[in-house]
């Protein structure tokens, strides 16, 4: 079941001409749980919830977060990190 409200996201996949996006929903505060498919974020007060990974229409995304008056912007480890829990999660084996 999804919550009704407002979460922030990064956008892992979208194509400027699809009217769809990939995304991760955010928490909007750091979790220190260290679960292996939790990342905690360096610079934005947040965690990635990679189990949540989901495709949703693009006119759900409103508004970019901001800190400190600038755009949040995601630091090169976090997105390694991110892409590396994905590809780990979501790994599927092969069928026997």
């Amino acid at each position: 079941m999804e919550e009704n409200k407002h979460r922030p996201v990064v956008i892992v996949r979208s194509h400027p001409s699809s009217p769809i996006c990939q995304v991760i929903p955010l928490t909007n505060q750091r979790l220190n749980d260290r679960k292996n498919y939790h990342i905690d974020l360096e610079v934005i007060d947040s965690t990635v919830l990679i189990e949540q990974l989901r495709v949703i229409d693009r006119s759900r995304i409103d508004k970019p977060r901001y800190i400190g008056g600038k755009v949040a912007v995601l630091t090169k480890r976090d997105w390694e990190n991110i892409d590396s829990v994905l590809s780990w999660f979501y790994r599927l084996k092969p069928l026997k």
